[in-house]
This record gives structure tokens, sequence and C-alpha cells, in this order.
């Protein structure tokens, strides 16, 4: 990369799973990144309750927090959370990671996108099991990660990091690489991965026009990246979307794997959250979402 990025881990602290903060610090340590962990108080979720023991002076036990006394309360114990493992994190990382804590208590969509807004050019992270995050289901996850001009990055709980020799890519051929697609690859540049660039058809017909369209996308697309990462283009068969790349990814033991938001010139403007939401259950690997 040009110049030090940033990385914004939504915090999943109360995770019984496995945290993947520690993942995220590793992907700021080997790309060089600023790394902010998001954690998100959204005061919907927050109501007046009886305290079991005094907050302070003012607050008895038994008494009624007010809704702000209660986000007050919420803040702290996070803060001190954070604290906690990030200290333990950074002792094993052995290395000098900017890390910041940021504890919001905007509303869940309007917190994420506020951050994102104010660190442009940013990775966001987040885990792929909503309980262990202030996201309510899957749906909601991927609303939040297709609405961000951002990409995304979607971790199963417990995953440990491990530096990506082979990625898969669901690429849109249609689509001519640009800014984006180059912001996109200066996340992988400094694992020089093979990169498998793939499109699933049901049709042996449509193989000889997806393959040519394929070697088109190819040649711009390696005008744009790092020459340390290797690019093939392959077309997947099957009459199934979900199945052929699903056996695929098992079948070459790919590390991650790259996912469009939006298909040019589909009657779809976002690429299906259904096919999304599949695709990142049953891979059960790291998902970025680009």
């Amino acid at each position: 990369m040009d110049e030090p990025v940033r990385i914004i881990q939504i915090s999943d602290i109360y995770s019984e799973t496995g945290s993947i903060i520690p993942w995220g610090l590793n992907l700021a340590k080997h790309t060089g990144s600023e790394i902010d962990i998001l954690h998100i108080i959204d005061p919907r979720d927050k109501h007046g309750v009886e305290s079991p023991e005094s907050d302070s002076q003012s607050i008895s036990p038994g008494a009624k927090l007010s809704h702000e006394e209660i986000l007050k309360r919420e803040k702290g114990k996070a803060a001190q959370a954070l604290d906690k493992l990030l200290s333990k994190e950074a002792s094993r990382l052995n290395y000098p990671l900017k890390i910041n804590t940021i504890i919001e208590t905007e509303y869940l969509e309007e917190g994420i996108k506020k951050v994102c807004r104010e660190r442009h050019g940013s990775l966001l992270i987040t885990g792929s099991d909503p309980g262990d995050t202030p996201l309510t289901d899957e749906d909601e996850l991927l609303s939040v990660g297709r609405g961000l001009a951002t990409p995304v990055f979607i971790i199963p709980p417990g995953t440990s990091f491990q530096k990506p020799d082979k990625a898969f890519m669901l690429a849109d051929y249609s689509e001519s690489p640009g800014k984006e697609m180059n912001d996109l690859f200066d996340w992988l540049t400094p694992f020089s991965p093979l990169l498998n660039a793939g499109w699933v058809t049901k049709k042996m017909g449509n193989y000889v026009k997806l393959e040519l369209a394929a070697k088109r996308w190819e040649k711009a697309v390696t005008k744009l990246i790092d020459p340390g990462i290797t690019i093939k283009t392959t077309q997947l068969k099957g009459e199934s979307f979900i199945k052929a790349v699903e056996n695929y990814v098992h079948r070459n033991k790919f590390d991650w794997i790259i996912i469009p938001k939006s298909i040019k010139g589909s009657s779809k403007k976002i690429f299906s959250a259904d096919i999304c939401k599949k695709l990142i259950s049953s891979i059960n690997k790291p998902v970025l979402l680009y």
C-alpha cells in the first residue's frame, strides 16, 4: 500500500465462541494498518433497570437507573473489557501496532456509517455470527455491510489468522476494473497470493462467451495489481450456484473468499443477499465483500 490505511473492526468482546479481534489485529500487523476497534452500544437495547448495586454515590442499590446512566455504565464495562483483551493480544503480536478504541452509543447502522465516512479508504471487519455483535441477524449484517462503500471482511467466530496463500474471487467480468478494484487488491498485495477469479455458468453454450469475457477482464486487472499477485480465471459449471462455489472452494483449499456486493447489468442492483448468506454459512472461511 502507498500509505498506512485504517481497519475498522466491530467489537465482539462478549463472544462466547471466540473473539475475532485477534484476527483483525493480525491483519493490521501484516498490512501496516492502523486499527480502530468499534464497540457500539445501541441505545434502543438499553432501558431503565434496577441497579443491583450502587453505581455512584447518588444511586443506591435497587434504585432505577436512567437511560443515560445505563449507557454510561455499559460504556465503562466495555472499555474495561476491551483494555484487558487488547493488552493481552498486543503483547502476543510483539509489534508496534497502533490501536484505537471507539465506544459509540449511536444507533447501530448510523454509528458504523459515521465511522466509515470519517475514515475514507478503510476496511471494515465483523464476525459472521451476529449474536457476537450488536447486529440482530445475518440479514442486518449483509444489509449494513453492502450499504457501505467500504469493503467488508466477515470472519467466522474463533478463526485463527493465517496469511492467505490462495484466494478465490467471484468476479463480475462485465465490470471494467477501476480504482475501486485497485483499492481492493491493495489489501491482498502484502500477501502475494495466488488469486483464482471465477463465475458459475449452468449452460455449456455460455461457457465460451464467459471465457472470452474472463480473459479480457484478467488482462485489464493485471495492469492494475501488484506483480506479486498471481491471477488466473476459471469458469465453474453447475446447476446450483452455491454448490458449485462451495465444492470448488473446499476442493482447492482457498484461505479467503472474495464476493461482489453488486453485479453490473444485473436486474438486481445488489448481488443476491440470499446467495451471499448461504455462501458465507456453507464456506465457513473469511469472506471479503467488495
